[in-house]
């Protein structure tokens, strides 16, 4: 596990296997309870991450699904991309999914899920820190 230190928040890179001994040992799981939010990233389908994202339904985690490089696909193909992921999250019964962000990292300014991704974010560490502020006070 990789951390990456920005202003007020560290992002964590985690093994992107699809292996569920690399997430089954007692200290990864008790990592990832700990995260104030967990963003899974994937490029073309919901199976290449299935085995983390059953984990955390089973544990009872809330997750987004970030769906990076969506400039790969042709615009022509991108809504029925979407629909394709939508549909699997469907099909496969995903529990505790909050919300799915297509987006490119090479490109942010062409998918409007960049911004409404760091609106989230901003507003998710807004009312953690005002939980945080009022639970300490207590």
């Amino acid at each position: 596990m990789s951390p990456y230190h920005g202003t007020r928040y560290t992002l964590w890179d985690t093994p992107g296997c699809n292996d569920e001994s690399a997430y089954t040992n007692q200290k990864y799981i008790s990592f990832i309870k700990g995260l104030t939010q967990r963003f899974i990233l994937i490029q073309y389908t919901i199976k290449e991450i299935l085995n983390l994202i059953r984990l955390f339904d089973n544990l009872g985690l809330g997750y987004n699904i970030v769906v990076n490089k969506f400039d790969d696909i042709d615009e022509a193909e991108q809504a029925k991309f979407r629909r394709q992921i939508q549909h699997e999250i469907s099909s496969f019964e995903l529990k505790k999914k909050k919300n799915v962000f297509f987006l490119s990292a090479r490109y942010p300014r062409i998918f409007s899920n960049w911004l409404e991704m760091v609106h989230y974010l901003t507003e998710e560490c807004f009312h953690y820190d005002e939980y945080i502020t009022i639970h300490a006070d207590s």
